[in-house]
């Protein structure tokens, strides 16, 4: 902390070279995130592909099909289950069901790690069973 040669009130300036933040202001500036933002399962996942270049599209157009209107958060761990084995009796095989249901909680890790998740959600993924 620099002291300015004035008066004992510490100065936001720094020695060359570190990096200061005046949080206070930043956070007045922020989004605040202690209220969940309310998003449909399409919009989640379009916000994951638009970063996350990874072919998960392709994956996930039949998840966004079956579950894109309603809100991400609400997506219960028995439909996922259910959808899975629709899957499997539709001739999808067991790795691409768990391939999918992987993506499908990357989608939530991500969104958990930019804070627009509830408070204390869960992923509906985290309770899946891998199918064999």
């Amino acid at each position: 902390m620099i002291l300015n040669s004035n008066s004992n009130v510490p100065s936001l300036s720094a020695p060359r070279g570190q990096k200061r933040i005046n949080l206070r202001e930043a956070l007045a500036f922020a989004p605040d995130l202690t209220k969940p933002l309310d998003m449909t399962f399409g919009e989640l996942s379009a916000a994951y592909i638009a970063v996350h270049l990874n072919g998960a599209e392709m994956q996930l157009r039949k998840w966004i099909d079956l579950l894109g209107e309603r809100s991400a958060w609400e997506i219960a761990p028995n439909e996922l289950a259910r959808a899975g084995v629709a899957m499997i009796d539709n001739g999808y095989s067991p790795s691409t069901v768990n391939r999918n249901l992987s993506q499908i909680g990357s989608i939530y890790r991500w969104a958990k790690r930019r804070m627009l998740t509830p408070p204390g959600f869960i992923s509906p993924t985290i309770s899946q069973y891998r199918y064999e």
